[in-house]
């Protein structure tokens, strides 16, 4: 009770104001929690009404004097509270203190006492009061300052945003800090009071107050993702909405909580391409991946392998055992091996054969196995390919090699042999005309050294592709003047012209040397013109390097130059000048390159266009 009571003199002498008003007065002051006092400064007399004693859980026998009240202050607020009665005293001072009281029972709880000073003639004869028990006021003041704290706190921590709703849907509060308020449309402040749909865009909004309206229709929490344009730019939000227990001063609401998942958004976005892009991958390469739970003996298949296995996946995961029902009967035993020495710590890449619905495929296998830190294996990840037509085509091509080595060791030793004889026979004929060279005899002599010159071209050219294919980075001014020089020595009244750049390096196989001397040496011995010239000169541009070949003889004849370009069929009644050009071909599709030739009456000209190689080793 803030208010001064009457009197306490007043009460002692009219029996407590009358029965009626000490009644009500005792009944105010108990609902109210307080009560009144009254200090004599004459007599140093100090009274107080029944409320002040409940408060201080003392008796009705109980008499108080100015030291004795000062007394049940705590010591912290004594001096306090003494300096204002002596204020009030002396300088006629009103006060208003809220301190702590220890009761008579040692409870210490928060009054706030009030005093007012009485003068006669200039000095103060009575000061008189009231104090009311606030302990509970305080315990909510501090409650309150302690969750306005720890709001403030969780608001600067939290990084997500926080909005408060009453069922219409109206934003009652905003939660944000500095970090996340670049998350929100405006302003905290500027959407206090705004409506969802004043707030947001249609679609969002909508979302959010469907969400709202189930929330609090089924009393459950719901979920929501939507797409927003804020201060940041465009993000992907998460919401949570839950109904409040208690209802607003507006009736029932709803929290909403919501986050910022852009970037899982977009990482999942990236996985599902990623998935598809693998799927897609998987299928042009007949290539499948599955994960083996080597403990649980599970396995998981993607869709490809399903589709090299023949199987649905409808028809459910496999184990080991049904995996190896698939295996050709005469592979098993090898499989087995390879798996079993693989859970050893081996690697696993092993070609063996399948059969699905009847028909026998070629698949490789390769893993990796994982184990636990006891070296136990506990998990494989592997892939399987399909490779039955690459086994078809090495099949194939054991058979061509075969045949070529054959063929080979015909022309090298059978046909040298039979040319042999008929060089033998030739040298017979010119005997028998009493040493005179005859016609017949020359023609076959020169029919049997070309041969022989085809069966030493046939033979170099076998060993050349035996030799190192590896790519690797090669000085090509000097390629180009160990050809020149090497076709120089035979053909010295030829003239050679050569422009290329010292330092320029080409990817290339060792025998770019062979196809170089090639090109200068066919631009030599196939040129009728009084004086056969060639020009060698190299250009690099971005990543590439063009050698450019050029003679000024009769050009390549058209039946060889369609079959080189690939516009001719071959058939048994064409006939090339040699296998050099050929050789050219083979050798720059081993570098990686291509080549080009263009001819006319007035010369040849023939392009090598090559991977340019870094300019350091």
């Amino acid at each position: 009770m803030d208010e001064s009571p009457a009197s306490v003199d007043e009460e002692r002498h009219s029996d407590g104001f009358g029965d009626s008003r000490a009644q009500l007065w005792a009944a105010t002051e108990e609902l109210a929690d307080a009560g009144g006092w009254e200090l004599d400064v004459r007599t140093q007399t100090l009274r107080w009404t029944d409320g002040t004693r409940r408060i201080h859980e003392v008796g009705a026998e109980y008499e108080p004097t100015l030291e004795s009240a000062l007394s049940y202050y705590h010591p912290d607020e004594r001096p306090r509270m003494a300096a204002a009665v002596e204020a009030a005293i002396e300088d006629e001072a009103p006060f208003d203190e809220t301190v702590r009281l220890v009761t008579d029972t040692d409870d210490v709880r928060w009054v706030r006492v009030r005093g007012e000073p009485v003068t006669e003639d200039g000095e103060t004869v009575r000061v008189y009061g009231a104090l009311r028990d606030v302990t509970e006021l305080k315990q909510r003041e501090r409650t309150l300052r302690t969750n306005a704290a720890k709001l403030e706190a969780l608001t600067a921590a939290f990084p997500d945003l926080a909005f408060l709703f009453n069922g219409a849907g109206r934003c009652l509060e905003v939660y944000a800090n500095e970090d996340n308020e670049s998350l929100l449309t405006r302003s905290p402040a500027a959407i206090r009071g705004e409506t969802v749909t004043d707030m947001l865009p249609a679609e969002p909004a909508q979302k959010i107050v469907s969400a709202i309206e189930r929330a609090l229709e089924t009393e459950a929490t719901q979920a929501i993702e939507y797409r927003l344009d804020v201060r940041a730019g465009t993000r992907w939000f998460e919401g949570r909405i839950a109904p409040l227990t208690e209802p607003t001063e507006e009736g029932e609401g709803v929290v909403m909580v919501t986050r910022d998942v852009t970037d899982r958004h977009e990482t999942e976005a990236r996985l599902r391409e990623r998935k598809a892009h693998l799927r897609n991958a998987q299928a042009v390469a007949d290539v499948g991946s599955w994960i083996r739970d080597v403990p649980d003996d599970e396995i998981w298949w993607s869709d490809e392998v399903y589709n090299i296995f023949g199987r649905s996946r409808a028809d459910g995961s496999v184990d080991h055992e049904e995996f190896m029902s698939f295996v050709h009967p005469a592979d098993r035993e090898q499989m087995a091996d390879a798996w079993n020495a693989a859970l050893e710590g081996d690697t696993f890449d092993v070609e063996h054969r399948i059969v699905v619905d009847g028909e026998t495929k070629w698949v490789r296998e390769k893993a990796e196995m994982e184990f636990d830190a006891d070296g136990q294996p506990q998990q494989a990840i592997g892939v399987v390919q399909d490779v039955t037509e690459r086994k078809a085509y090495e099949q194939q091509l054991e058979a061509q090699n075969e045949q070529l080595a054959v063929l080979n060791r015909i022309m090298r030793h059978d046909l040298r042999n039979k040319m042999s004889v008929i060089l033998g026979y030739a040298e017979e004929l010119d005997e028998r005309f009493d040493g005179e060279p005859s016609s017949l005899a020359t023609r076959l002599r020169t029919g049997a050294e070309e041969l022989l010159a085809i069966s030493e071209e046939v033979h170099d050219l076998r060993d050349l592709f035996e030799n190192d294919a590896t790519l690797r980075a090669l000085e090509l001014s000097s390629l180009v003047d160990d050809a020149v020089e090497a076709v120089r020595r035979e053909h010295r009244a030829a003239s050679y012209v050569t422009a290329v750049p010292d330092g320029l390096r080409v990817q290339a196989v060792p025998a770019l040397q062979v196809a170089l001397t090639n090109l200068v040496e066919n631009a030599i011995v196939h040129n009728d013109s009084e004086q056969p010239r060639v020009a060698v000169a190299a250009e690099e541009a971005d990543e590439t390097v063009t050698v450019t070949v050029t003679d000024n003889g009769p050009g390549i004849p058209e039946t060889e130059y369609e079959h080189l370009t690939g516009t001719r069929e071959r058939t048994q009644l064409d006939h090339t000048s040699g296998l050099g050009l050929w050789a050219v071909r083979w050798i720059v599709s081993n570098c990686d390159g291509a080549v080009q030739f263009e001819t006319a009456g007035d010369g040849t000209t023939v392009r090598l266009r090559l991977h340019r190689a870094a300019s350091s080793a």
